[in-house]
């Protein structure tokens, strides 16, 4: 419900919620630098951690060139971190960010928290959630008009 009063609030934009393990509910949506699922890892992470939500764990200038790679090299349409992408950005800037490798340590505890997406996710989106212990549910309703995820 969380995640589909947070697209309402969007405009119908795609977007996530993560129950913790206390109960507390976290929100992601779509933006310009990560998708749902990545916004509502990184914010579950960081409210696990202690760390403001306003605070960037993950510098822009550490983004971009994923971006950059992405859509120019690597031929995709979509420039915006998945969960995987970020994590593997978020363990990079953990090497010299204390906060970002506070965040991270947070993953364990994401075990067996519920997950849901407003939309249908990419398989790669779900293969990591599913990796990472979430249990995710989606509604039935595709991001665009295309019926398969490239």
């Amino acid at each position: 419900k969380a995640s589909l009063a947070k697209a309402e609030e969007e405009n119908g934009a795609p977007c996530a919620a993560i129950e913790l393990p206390d109960g507390r509910i976290v929100t992601g949506r779509t933006g310009k630098m990560m998708g749902a699922c990545a916004g509502a890892l990184m914010n579950a992470l960081k409210e696990m951690a202690n760390i403001p939500a306003d605070l960037d764990l993950i510098a822009p200038v550490v983004i971009q060139p994923i971006q950059q790679l992405k859509t120019h090299n690597m031929g995709s349409k979509n420039p915006r971190l998945h969960p995987n992408e970020l994590l593997v950005a978020l363990a990079i800037c953990a090497a010299t960010n204390p906060l970002a490798k506070h965040a991270l340590s947070q993953l364990d505890n994401l075990k067996g928290c519920e997950a849901h997406s407003t939309v249908i996710v990419t398989a790669a989106d779900e293969l990591t959630f599913k990796r990472l212990g979430l249990h995710l549910t989606q509604e039935p309703k595709y991001q665009t008009e295309r019926l398969y995820h490239r």
